[in-house]
C-alpha cells in the first residue's frame, strides 16, 4: 500500500533534490528543461548542468540566463564521456538527499518533484518513478509508461523489470542519493544505452520501488537526440555489449544457480538485449555497407571483449543470423529454443572460453 498525505511540510535541510542534466549540444531547448525544474513546488532544489564538452556554447547559454540563481550550478567536462559520465559527474557533486536525472531536451510537468518527494519519504522507498508521454515536435504526444506498483527491490523488482513494467530509462525517477551512494551505483562511461545495467542494479539492491501512473515526464522526440543518431561504430559496441552485461549481472547477484534465477535471466536478455536491441542492429546494418560492419564490428569486439578481437566476424556473423529467426512474442511469452539454443551457447562459447 502507497501511503500519501496532501502535504509535506518542508525538511530542515538545504537543499532536499538535486536535478542532473548532461549537456551536450542542446543551447536550443536546454532553458526549457531547467525552467521546468525551477518553477517546480518540491521545498527546495538544485539545478546541475554537466557539461559533456559540448561544441556549442550551452554553457554561455545557462550562464547569460541563471547566472544570478544560485540554484543552478555548471560543471564542466574537459572530454566527452557520454550521458553516464555526465550523470556520475552530477551526482559525485549533488548536494540533495534525493537525485533526478533529467535529459536537456525532456521536461518535468508542474508538481512532479513534491509529488515523487511525499511518496518516497511517507514510504520510505529508495525509488520512486512517474510517468511518461512521448511529446512531438508538432505538439502532439502518446503514452510512452506509466504503470502503479509498489514492489520490495530483489528479484520481485527485477521481474517487473523483465516484464517493462519497470523501464530501464533512468530519467523518470527520484533516487534517494544515499542508497546509490552506499551501493556504488553508478553509469557506464564512454558508452549509449548506459540506463540499462543501471537500472537493473538499482531494483535489484534497493529495499522498496513505488511507481505511480501520474504523467510528469515529458519525452521530447529530439530528431538530434542519442536516441535518434546516425549509427556509429560506437553505437555498435553498445548494442553488442548488452548481452556480455546482462549476463555479468547475473553472475554478480547469482541468478544462475536455480531455476527461477535461470527463467528471470532469459527474460532479461530476451527483453533487454534482443527485442530492445534487435531492431537497432538491424537498422545499423541497414545504413551501413557491408565492408563497415566488419571493420566496425572488429573496433566493438576489440574494445569490448579484447582477448576474442580475432573472432570478431564469427560473432557478428552469430548474432545476426540469430536475429533473423527472432520474432515478437506475445507479451510475457519468451522464445526459450532462440535464447538458450545455438546463438547464445555460440557467443558464450567465444566469449567466455566455454565456461
Amino acid at each position: 500500500m502507497i501511503r500519501k498525505n496532501n502535504s509535506l511540510s518542508a525538511p530542515s535541510f538545504e537543499i532536499c533534490i538535486s536535478v542532473i542534466i548532461p549537456a551536450y549540444n542542446c543551447r536550443g531547448y536546454i532553458s526549457r528543461a531547467i525552467d521546468s525544474i525551477l518553477i517546480q513546488d518540491a521545498p527546495c532544489v538544485e539545478v546541475l548542468v554537466v557539461d559533456d564538452a559540448s561544441p556549442d556554447d550551452v554553457v554561455d547559454v545557462v550562464k547569460e540566463r541563471y547566472g544570478a540563481d544560485a540554484r543552478v550550478k555548471v560543471i564542466r567536462h574537459s572530454e566527452n564521456k557520454k550521458q553516464g559520465g555526465a550523470r556520475n559527474t552530477g551526482l559525485k557533486h549533488a548536494s540533495g538527499d534525493y537525485v533526478f536525472f533529467l535529459d536537456a531536451d525532456d521536461w518535468l510537468e508542474p508538481g512532479g518533484l513534491k509529488a515523487l518527494l511525499e511518496i518516497a519519504e511517507q514510504n520510505d522507498a529508495d525509488i520512486v518513478a512517474c510517468g511518461v508521454r512521448k511529446v512531438f515536435a508538432n505538439g502532439t504526444t502518446e503514452p510512452f509508461h506509466a504503470f502503479a506498483l509498489a514492489c520490495s527491490g530483489g528479484r520481485e523488482a527485477l521481474g517487473y523489470l523483465a516484464e517493462s513494467y519497470i523501464g530501464t530509462i533512468s530519467w523518470n525517477k527520484l533516487y534517494r542519493k544515499k542508497f546509490l551512494v552506499d551501493n556504488e551505483i553508478m553509469f557506464l562511461e564512454r558508452y549509449y544505452h548506459e540506463d540499462v545495467i543501471f537500472s537493473m542494479r538499482a531494483v535489484m539492491l534497493c529495499n522498496k520501488y513505488i511507481s505511480i501512473e501520474n504523467v510528469y515526464m515529458n519525452y521530447f522526440q529530439n530528431e538530434e537526440s542519442t536516441t535518434h543518431s546516425t549509427s556509429t561504430p560506437l553505437h555498435l559496441a553498445s548494442f553488442l555489449r548488452m548481452w556480455p552485461d546482462i549476463d555479468n549481472f547475473a553472475d554478480i547477484y547469482r541468478l544462475k544457480y536455480d531455476e527461477e534465477g535461470v527463467a528471470l535471466v532469459k527474460k532479461l536478455l530476451f527483453m533487454h538485449a534482443a527485442r530492445d536491441i534487435a531492431p537497432r542492429l538491424m537498422h545499423y546494418m541497414q545504413v551501413t555497407s557491408k565492408d563497415n560492419h566488419h571493420k566496425d564490428i572488429e573496433y566493438a569486439c576489440a574494445d569490448i571483449f579484447p582477448e576474442h578481437k580475432e573472432m570478431a566476424a564469427d560473432i557478428l556473423k552469430s548474432i545476426f543470423y540469430y536475429l533473423q529467426f527472432v520474432t515478437a512474442p506475445a507479451p510475457g511469452e519468451i522464445p526459450d529454443k532462440e535464447i538458450s539454443g545455438g546463438f547464445f551457447r555460440r557467443l558464450r562459447a567465444k566469449l567466455y572460453k566455454g565456461e
